[in-house]
């Protein structure tokens, strides 16, 4: 457990363009990185995985299954139940924790391995936790989704008044956050993003993030970030924004 982390910045050009980054630990490639945390993402999904199979049969003896009733329709109806008992609620809520830690996890080995090598070999981070961000008005009004939106037909994007306050003042980007798996559940999030924030303030009017991980939507809404609507309807992210002065 680390008591106290120190949070240091850089500048960096590594992802051509220019990134300010706050890291604890180390400053390493993210190809060294995902190296180094291969077997251990691997582990933390395995185990999500067999926690799922074994809270999921611990659930499902609470709801027995009825005569000639197919697994598949019992398992429906066992999440879809009434059944509001302590019992049956303490384990559903492990159930889908599980499941949660499955899918995020798998996004996380996604997110480290979907870049190449050659470009990871240029990419820094800090080997503890890091956070990087960027000017946002480049990065928000350059995407070609949001080029597709500008006649704003598709209210799943973001709204209207959002987008306009957005347009007035300067914004910047939460490109990633990032805390390595045994540092977790310490804060370490939370501190980044606090001293992210100070550092914005000098130069920014508020931020924002795409989001699609569940711990990082939970940590943007603690530290009272609103969703202001979905990036890209079929990939799941949502964008959140703060205002910072």
């Amino acid at each position: 457990m680390m008591a106290n982390p120190e949070i240091k910045q850089v500048q960096l050009n590594d992802d051509y363009c220019p990134v300010t980054m706050l890291y604890v630990g180390e400053l390493k490639t993210l190809q060294q990185l995902r190296a180094e945390l291969a077997v251990v993402l691997e582990d933390e999904l395995n185990k999500a995985k067999e926690d799922s199979a074994a809270f999921s049969k611990e659930f499902h003896k609470l709801i027995p299954q009825n005569d000639g009733e197919t697994d598949v329709m019992h398992s429906y109806r066992c999440l879809m139940s009434q059944d509001f008992s302590s019992d049956v609620l303490a384990a559903r809520e492990k159930l889908f924790d599980a499941n949660r830690r499955f899918q995020n996890t798998k996004e996380r080995i996604r997110a480290y391995t979907v870049m190449p090598d050659d470009i990871a070999s240029k990419v820094h981070v800090g080997d503890v936790a890091c956070l990087r961000f960027m000017d946002g008005k480049n990065h928000l009004f350059g995407r070609p989704d949001y080029k597709r939106h500008t006649d704003f037909t598709d209210s799943s994007f973001v709204s209207r008044d959002w987008l306009k306050e957005f347009d007035s003042k300067k914004a910047c980007y939460v490109q990633a956050i990032e805390v390595r798996p045994e540092f977790r559940r310490q804060g370490i999030a939370t501190k980044l993003m606090r001293e992210f924030e100070d550092a914005a303030k000098k130069d920014y009017d508020f931020a924002y993030a795409y989001v699609k991980d569940h711990n990082m939507q939970d940590l943007l809404i603690k530290l009272n970030y609103e969703n202001v609507g979905s990036v890209i309807r079929e990939l799941g992210y949502s964008l959140y924004a703060g205002v910072l002065k």
